[in-house]
């Protein structure tokens, strides 16, 4: 403030930055959510292509931060078993080639050594970290996005395809995270995690987990498909591997000294910090549904 009371050009720019910055992360928040329920209401295969996309920009973000932390890491290898992996379990969550789905989980599990063996072949350093850093994304990012291709058929691998649960995952996790937010920024004072994450607190979780329940009742009673007990079931795995999945990728970026992991998307940073919550989350529900449909 300047002496007569106004606001200094200081103050002025602070401000506009802060308006600026509000309108791009709305703007391409909205894009990004219509991006995401557009594939998935339009055709699973749509969805299938987006998220491929989206594993593989993320597991290139993983590479980048682990680069920056200092640790060795492969290129092309990690890349091309993503690729085959993701496709693989399209392919059989999707029933394409029904006669060769066997075939298809058997020829996956020699790739993984892929990443190892061309250390072993190449002329380059021989590095068992290199190969491991690569794998490691792998399993951490990929494998969870194209797991969420199975959601679409619950209870029947050749059944009708149904977006209700995959649009209720995401739905649940933002929901969560915007009142986690939104509840931090107005009731926070108690630190949940200061050692990975200094801005979050237990008020900001509490809020969060509050309205992802009151959104999981709803849900039971206006979609059904689940009953209300595994609805809050649903809720609570959000809460509890949403906010574990939102640390992991902190304490990553924490270790590399990064405040983003990437600038993909306007305003929010990169795909990781985006889907930090669905790969902790998707495993997890997807074995919940597993369970309930075929105990």
């Amino acid at each position: 403030m300047s002496r007569a009371g106004m606001p200094s050009a200081h103050d002025k720019s602070s401000v506009t930055a802060i308006v600026n910055n509000f309108i791009t992360r709305t703007i391409s928040g909205l894009a990004f959510v219509l991006i995401v329920l557009g594939a998935l209401f339009w055709h699973p295969l749509a969805f299938s292509a987006l998220f491929l996309l989206v594993s593989l920009a993320g597991l290139d973000e993983f590479l980048a931060v682990v680069r920056k932390t200092g640790y060795p890491v492969q290129t092309w290898p990690p890349l091309f078993l993503a690729c085959w992996l993701y496709l693989s379990l399209g392919l059989i969550a999707h029933d394409l080639l029904p006669s060769w789905s066997f075939f298809i989980v058997l020829v996956n599990v020699p790739l993984f050594f892929l990443p190892l063996l061309v250390e072993l072949l190449t002329g380059k350093e021989k590095n068992f970290l290199r190969a491991g850093t690569g794998l490691i994304g792998v399993l951490y990012v990929v494998l969870p996005l194209g797991l969420l291709q199975f959601l679409y058929y619950p209870c029947a691998i050749s059944g009708p395809a149904d977006p209700v649960l995959p649009a209720a995952m995401f739905g649940l996790i933002w929901i969560h995270d915007t009142f986690a937010y939104l509840s931090g920024k107005l009731f926070g004072k108690h630190l949940l995690f200061e050692r990975i994450s200094p801005k979050k607190t237990w008020e900001g979780s509490a809020g969060g987990a509050v309205f992802c329940l009151l959104a999981a009742w709803a849900a039971a009673s206006w979609l059904g498909v689940l009953t209300l007990p595994q609805w809050i079931l649903f809720a609570v795995i959000v809460i509890v591997f949403g906010s574990l999945g939102d640390l992991s990728e902190s304490m990553l970026k924490r270790k590399a000294g990064l405040k983003d992991s990437g600038n993909r998307i306007p305003g929010h940073g990169g795909i990781l910090d985006r889907f930090d919550a669905v790969l902790m989350v998707a495993p997890v529900v997807f074995v919940m549904v597993m369970i309930i449909c075929y105990l």
